[in-house]
C-alpha cells in the first residue's frame, strides 16, 4: 500500500491526461524504487535482514504462510533462496524487481 497526495497549487499533469503522452510509471519502476528505500547501505543488493524487514512491512505472503502467524525470517530465507541467484543470500535490484512483479501479477 501506498500513500500519495498532492497540493492544490500543484499542477503535476499541467492540464494533460495520462492519455495525452503523459507516460505513469510502470511497475518496474516502483518496484526499483522500493528496492532503493530498503537498500540503506546503498550495497545494490539486500541481504536476509532487509529482505526480512520487506517482508515485515508489506506482510508478503501472508497468506500462504499461515496468515498472522507467518515468520518473517522464513520467508526472507525462501525467497532469497527462491530469487537470490546472482549472490548467495542477497537479492539484487533486477532481481528484487523481477520477484515482485511476479507477486504482484
Amino acid at each position: 500500500a501506498f500513500f500519495s497526495f498532492t497540493l492544490d497549487d500543484e499542477h503535476l499533469l499541467g492540464g494533460k491526461k495520462l492519455g495525452d503522452g503523459i507516460a505513469a510509471p510502470d511497475k518496474s519502476d516502483t518496484f526499483s524504487t522500493l528496492f532503493d528505500r530498503f537498500d540503506t547501505d546503498h550495497l545494490g543488493s539486500l541481504d536476509k535482514s532487509k529482505v526480512t524487514e520487506f517482508v515485515r512491512q508489506f506482510q508478503l505472503g501472508a497468506s500462504e504462510f499461515g496468515g498472522s502467524k507467518f515468520n518473517p525470517e522464513n520467508v526472507a530465507a525462501f525467497l532469497l533462496g527462491s530469487y537470490g541467484k546472482s549472490v548467495k543470500g542477497k537479492l539484487s535490484k533486477e532481481e528484487f524487481v523481477k520477484m515482485a512483479l511476479q507477486f504482484s501479477n
